[in-house]
């Protein structure tokens, strides 16, 4: 596979992501809140609508949901995930609780892309990394093993447990984080696959001040994956 990569300007920082998620899927500037309330009573087409048009089942992908989000009638998934769905049995790690990897793991189980099936479009808006980003999951090299009631062996979840970062000083974890996140993504396009598929990474919003320090930029990375030269 190749990458290519590029900066996009969020309309939120360091946090009210949903805005940014959103503003993806509609193509609109949602950096004023309103926006959204006037495109809920509106019939302009989405990125779901678009491609559920061309024939792709869609899915949304919600780990950190655990309660009723009426407004997704509007976008018209054919299929939707929230953190209940997804079964997960493993330990609980940190306020949002599902670990990412075991997400695009479980993904993956429920809903096998085989050459035989249609073709999907999957919005996943991850969650491990968000903020207070911490305790940062260990990483499962063995993906059957990551969907199991005990992903992890004893001392690295122990280890992972012991981490005391706190509030006021979250910039070592963040880039922990962030690190952990490149391991599965890394890992899973590791991953055999039934046939080929086009990865689109996209930072929803810088992380806060005290992170991201002072006057740091809105814009946010984009990475596109694929193993199509044409596309690249």
């Amino acid at each position: 596979r190749q990458v290519v990569s590029a900066f996009v300007r969020s309309p939120t920082f360091g946090g009210a992501s949903d805005l940014a998620h959103l503003g993806l899927l509609s193509g609109i500037d949602l950096s004023d809140p309103v926006r959204h309330d006037l495109l809920l009573t509106s019939q302009r087409p989405t990125l779901i609508s678009l491609f559920h048009q061309r024939g792709y089942q869609t899915i949304g992908l919600y780990p950190a949901l655990s309660w009723e989000w009426p407004e997704r009638a509007y976008y018209g998934f054919d299929k939707f995930f929230d953190g209940p769905h997804l079964g997960y049995r493993g330990p609980r790690l940190g306020f949002w609780g599902i670990p990412d990897q075991f997400t695009v793991a479980r993904i993956d189980q429920m809903l096998p892309a085989t050459p035989g099936s249609p073709a999907q479009f999957l919005f996943f808006p991850t969650i491990t990394s968000h903020l207070p980003f911490h305790p940062i999951p260990p990483y499962q090299a063995d993906w059957t093993r990551v969907l199991s009631p005990e992903p992890y062996d004893d001392a690295d979840l122990a280890m992972s447990l012991a981490d005391k970062s706190h509030w006021a000083a979250m910039l070592p974890a963040y880039g922990g984080m962030i690190e952990y996140t490149y391991r599965w993504l890394a890992g899973y396009l590791a991953q055999p696959a039934a046939r080929d598929y086009v990865m689109i990474l996209l930072g929803d919003h810088q992380p806060a001040a005290s992170v991201s320090g002072p006057g740091a930029p809105w814009d946010v990375p984009v990475h596109l994956v694929s193993s199509n030269p044409a596309l690249i």
